[in-house]
C-alpha cells in the first residue's frame, strides 16, 4: 500500500533443483571486440554454454575502438581511466572492475537457459597484480601467462600444488593456425582442446583478439609452455580449436562449448 511499509516473507515449499557449483565452471579470458553487438552475443552464448566468469584482457592486436566499446559497457561515460587504472567502489576488493551492461546481458542469458547462478564479467583473475600501478587495469596477455606460472611454481615448491593458481585452474591458450603435434625446436606442444579438457575440466580459456596473437605473444607462449612439455599437470597448455580461423566471439563460444560437451557427457 502507498505510504506504508510492507514486509513480505517467501518460504520454499519444494526444492525442484539443487544449486549449481559455479566455481567448477570455466573462465573465459577474451580480448574485447569493437562491435558491441557481437560482444553482447559472445557474452550471451558463453553464459548459455556454461561459462562461470568472463574476463576481458588486452593483447597486442586488439581491435581499434574495442576498449571504448568495453568502456561503454561499464555504464560510465568517463575517460579510459575507468578501464586503465579505474576502481569500482561497489566491489569489496580494491582493483576489481565490473562491466555492468555486459553483466546485464549475462543475467538475461542465465534466465533464458534456466541457470541458477549468474556468471560475472570482471577483470578479477585471482592472481597477484604485476605491480601496484596495474591494479584495476585489464590484464595483459603476457603478464597473465607469466604470473600464472610464477604462482604455480611458488605453490608447487611449498607443496601446495595448484592451491593458489587462479582458483586451481589450468590455463588453456587457444592458438589459431597451430598444428596439433608434439613439441619441437623449443615450441610448445599443441593438443586438441577436447583432449586437454578430458585431462582436466577445471580450466580458464584464453582466446585471442580479432587480429590473432602477435609474434611476441607467440614467442612467450612457446618459451613458457615448452618448459612444461611432458608434465601430467602443467599450469598452462596450448590448445587448438580446429583448422578454421574463427572470429573472436566464435572462438570464445567454441572454447566454452567444448567444455560443455565434455562436462555434460
Amino acid at each position: 500500500k502507498r505510504n506504508r511499509d510492507v514486509s513480505l516473507v517467501a518460504e520454499c515449499i519444494q526444492q525442484l533443483r539443487t544449486q549449481d557449483r559455479g566455481d567448477d565452471r570455466p573462465w573465459i579470458l577474451f580480448a574485447p571486440i569493437r562491435s558491441r553487438s557481437r560482444m553482447k552475443v559472445m557474452i550471451e552464448k558463453c553464459t548459455e554454454l556454461g561459462a562461470g566468469r568472463m574476463i576481458p584482457v588486452t593483447s597486442d592486436h586488439i581491435e581499434g575502438g574495442a576498449l571504448m566499446a568495453l568502456l561503454e559497457s561499464n555504464g560510465n561515460e568517463a575517460d579510459l581511466d575507468v578501464v586503465y587504472g579505474g576502481y569500482n567502489t561497489s566491489r569489496e576488493n580494491r582493483g576489481i572492475t565490473s562491466f555492468g551492461k555486459l553483466e546485464i546481458q549475462a543475467i538475461e542469458a542465465a534466465e533464458q537457459c534456466e541457470r541458477l547462478e549468474i556468471p560475472i564479467v570482471t577483470n578479477d583473475l585471482s592472481l597477484t597484480w604485476p605491480s601496484e600501478n596495474s591494479q584495476g587495469t585489464l590484464w595483459r596477455v603476457q603478464d597473465i601467462v607469466k604470473q600464472w606460472c610464477d604462482n604455480w611454481e611458488e605453490d608447487y615448491l611449498r607443496g601446495d600444488k595448484h592451491l593458489g593458481t587462479a582458483d586451481c585452474r589450468t590455463l588453456l591458450i587457444c592458438r589459431e593456425r597451430a598444428s596439433v603435434a608434439d613439441a619441437n625446436d623449443g615450441r610448445a606442444r599443441v593438443v586438441p582442446v577436447l583432449q586437454a579438457l578430458n585431462d582436466n575440466q577445471r580450466v580458464s580459456l584464453l582466446v585471442g583478439p580479432e587480429g590473432g596473437w602477435s609474434l611476441e605473444e607467440e614467442e612467450i607462449f612457446d618459451e613458457i609452455c615448452s618448459k612444461y612439455n611432458g608434465r601430467i599437470d602443467p599450469p598452462v597448455r596450448c590448445v587448438s580449436l580446429g583448422t578454421s580461423v574463427l572470429r573472436a566471439e566464435t572462438a570464445c563460444m567454441m572454447a566454452v562449448g567444448s567444455w560443455a560437451l565434455i562436462n555434460d557427457s
